[in-house]
């Protein structure tokens, strides 16, 4: 009884329990071909090779008493119907019939496709064809998130075109956290919609869905930044560089490292499907976005529990002006960060669940009035660009 265990990014080989009467050892070697399959032949009736094509040998040749185990990853999306083959060596002529199933065990999952097969050889996964596109015909994603996200991003890039124009008599801590926010929602809308036609794109996929994740975490961590920036000016802590490199370390370097983590952890497997361009629901790597948004969301309550208290106690804030700054950051947290809650959990029902128009519209709607809201806050509502309390950058004072 022997056993060997082969392991790579795009495939894995198990071979155990064989047995030989006429030697002890054995030598296993493999062949990967990575792009054999797109020269070969097609299979008949509308197949496709799905994998790469993986060669074992066994010398001397061994009389298997279980399966022999490969796991490849596919490399096209938008397949269906999944089957492990093996090449039969009996046809000289490689053609379309060449590729045997019988022998092999298929078991299916959104990442990858286990073969268990009674025999050594040369192993690929074929794929039938999508009959019918999955997206429209146009390749074009649907219309209530286009409208969404259009509407969402044209709030946005006005309020980004009001902040350049006065920027230099708004220019504050508060207007630098706002500026990353929308830049980080304006982003996550593109790659929404990027994502919809990039299903058949095994490669654009997993970077969609990996710049998805971190936008999509980066947008929290700029609300949790604010949070953080008025609790800094209720304890009337000192203005520093040092905290600036924090705001944009918590911003963009927390989201950052969570998605280079998870990446690292899981390979990149996950990180798009047939189906999607966002994380799969299966294997748990949901958590790796669900997990850390809600602790953003549990730390900002906190934070908001705490300023609120600051600020309404008879011995807290007497400047009025910072009393006034901390206060409007603490309402821009608390009334964006629900709707932001909202807005992503409709959009990855909307992503996942493509037939199904509710999220999609539901998606529209929270998305547009984020929009909205964004720069009815930030710009309607913002006293300090009409009485100069934000005190510009370059001159240092106490919070």
């Amino acid at each position: 009884m022997v056993g060997a265990v082969f392991n790579d990014f795009s495939y894995s080989l198990f071979i155990v329990s064989v047995e030989s009467d006429e030697t002890s050892y054995f030598v296993i070697g493999s062949i990967l071909y990575r792009t054999l399959g797109y020269i070969l032949p097609e299979p008949k009736d509308s197949l496709v090779i799905n994998s790469k094509i993986l060669t074992v040998m066994v010398r001397p040749q061994p009389k298997l008493t279980d399966p022999v185990v490969v796991v490849l990853a596919p490399l096209l999306n938008g397949t269906t119907d999944p089957q492990c083959v093996t090449w039969d060596y009996g046809n000289i002529e490689p053609g379309e019939e060449n590729w045997e199933s019988e022998g092999c065990q298929t078991l299916p999952s959104p990442v990858h496709t286990k073969c268990l097969c009674n025999q050594i050889s040369t192993f690929a996964v074929l794929a039938q064809k999508v009959k019918g596109p999955v997206m429209p015909p146009s390749g074009m994603p649907s219309v209530p998130l286009m409208v969404g996200s259009g509407v969402s991003c044209t709030a946005l890039f006005i309020m980004l075109l009001i902040y350049a124009a006065f920027w230099r008599y708004i220019r504050s801590e508060r207007s630098i956290i706002l500026v990353n926010f929308c830049l980080s929602i304006l982003a996550s809308n593109m790659l929404i919609l990027v994502g919809q036609s990039q299903t058949l794109s095994k490669g654009l996929c997993t970077m969609t869905a990996a710049f998805l994740h971190f936008f999509f975490l980066a947008s929290f961590c700029w609300v949790l930044t604010e949070a953080w920036q008025s609790y800094l000016a209720v304890i009337g802590k000192m203005r520093s560089r040092l905290i600036r490199k924090r705001f944009l370390c918590l911003g963009w370097g927390l989201p950052a490292l969570i998605v280079a983590v998870s990446v690292g952890f899981t390979r990149a497997r996950g990180y798009g499907t047939s189906s999607y361009c966002w994380l799969s629901l299966e294997g748990g790597l949901l958590y790796a976005f669900v997990g850390p948004a809600a602790v953003i969301v549990l730390v900002n309550m906190l934070i908001g529990i705490v300023v609120f208290n600051k600020l309404m106690s008879r011995d807290g804030i007497s400047d009025k002006s910072k009393k006034q700054r901390a206060g409007a950051s603490l309402w821009s947290s608390c009334v964006v960060l629900p709707l932001l809650a909202l807005t992503w959990m409709s959009a990855v029902l909307a992503i996942t669940d493509r037939r199904s128009t509710l999220f999609q519209v539901l998606f529209a709607v929270f998305d547009s009035v984020l929009g909205f809201v964004i720069i009815t806050v930030h710009c309607a509502m913002r006293r300090e660009s009409d009485n100069t309390n934000d005190i510009p950058l370059s001159y240092p004072y106490t919070r």
